[in-house]
């Protein structure tokens, strides 16, 4: 499965996706999704102004989904002169499509750029929400009396400890020292100038964290490695999936 974190224009197509297919009368996964219908839904919640959607945007968007391959759509290409029979689409032959989607796969207005055809399962809906859906306020602090990294959702009051990340290993002697610096940021030469955080010329990225790291995983959305330094941002908007792997760390 490809994953990542929406724009607030992706999680508003997103969830009009969801509401449609959860209006659905249909009792598999097969959805004919409707733009203007779902133009309809953007205008009368205001995110339509508020993140400059209109039927264009909406396709580009959607497109978007398919190509990350989050999502699994078809269109019709082409249209023979009957408006019915010898439709062309882009990823699935005709008679697939007639064995999936039937007859609504003949819309009554024939305006066949009104449609994506989606299939998608509540599971997978609810999948996409936990992995791209960014929505837990989230800070990252560091406890003096435990020795230990935190990270607090704000959204429920829950505190995570970061326990893989040990006090005697240099990462956490370079974190550390990142997070009490001025900035939250510190370069190579800062790092080489204390013994406890010396790394030479190792590479920040990918010797000084392993790849299987905290810092460069469960840390991550506080965390930026650079070649030449190093950067932290206390607050950050953490998916559920995200969450569930601080609660392992």
């Amino acid at each position: 499965m490809s994953f990542k974190i929406f724009a607030p224009e992706e999680v508003a197509i997103f969830n009009l996706i969801a509401t449609q297919r959860e209006h659905s009368d249909r009792d598999d996964d097969c959805l004919v999704y409707s733009i203007s219908r779902g133009q309809r839904m953007l205008q009368s919640t205001g995110e339509a102004v508020k993140y400059g959607i209109g039927l264009s945007e909406q396709r580009r968007i959607i497109l978007g989904l398919v190509n990350d391959e989050i999502i699994n759509a078809d269109w019709v290409m082409a249209q023979g002169e009957q408006n019915i029979t010898g439709l062309k689409f882009a990823h699935h032959e005709e008679s697939w499509m007639w064995e999936k989607y039937g007859t609504l796969l003949m819309p009554i207005d024939n305006n066949y750029d009104d449609y994506f055809f989606i299939q998608i399962s509540f599971n997978r809906i609810r999948t996409i929400r936990e992995n791209c859906v960014a929505e837990y306020q989230c800070e990252l602090f560091y406890d003096e009396e435990q020795c230990c990294f935190c990270v607090e959702c704000k959204n429920t009051g829950k505190i995570y400890y970061i326990n893989k990340l040990r006090s005697t290993m240099k990462p956490f002697k370079i974190l550390l020292a990142t997070f009490n610096s001025a900035h939250k940021h510190v370069t190579r030469t800062w790092l080489n100038g204390n013994d406890e955080t010396h790394i030479g010329k190792q590479s920040i990225t990918t010797r000084a964290f392993a790849k299987k790291s905290v810092v460069r995983n469960e840390l991550s959305p506080f965390v930026t490695l650079g070649t030449e330094d190093i950067n932290i941002e206390v607050e950050a908007t953490l998916t559920l999936s995200q969450l569930k792997a601080l609660e392992k760390a």
